[in-house]
């Protein structure tokens, strides 16, 4: 009897995507992911990944030059003190 391979997932670091700018198809940099508003209570029990949600658009950008807007909104200044409690 054979036996069938597990299922492992995506890759998300390796994952090659139309770019949403350019078109070309390259590795996925980074990722936009607009989500409409809920209008129902919050449920834990009913946890989904954000792209198996319905009207959930995603958009993939293959560089910082494709993706909207300057560098300051695609990545992060934070430091260890802003984590901090005083």
């Amino acid at each position: 009897m054979a036996r069938y391979r597990r299922n492992k997932g995506i890759n998300l670091e390796g994952l090659r995507k139309k770019c949403s700018t350019c078109g070309k198809i390259k590795q996925v940099e980074h990722r936009k992911l607009e989500i409409p508003m809920r209008n129902n209570l919050y449920n834990p029990k009913e946890q989904k990944k954000a792209v198996d949600l319905p009207g959930v658009v995603v958009y993939h950008y293959c560089s910082l030059d494709c993706a909207p807007g300057d560098v300051g909104n695609w990545t992060d200044t934070y430091t260890d003190e802003d984590f901090y409690r005083i």
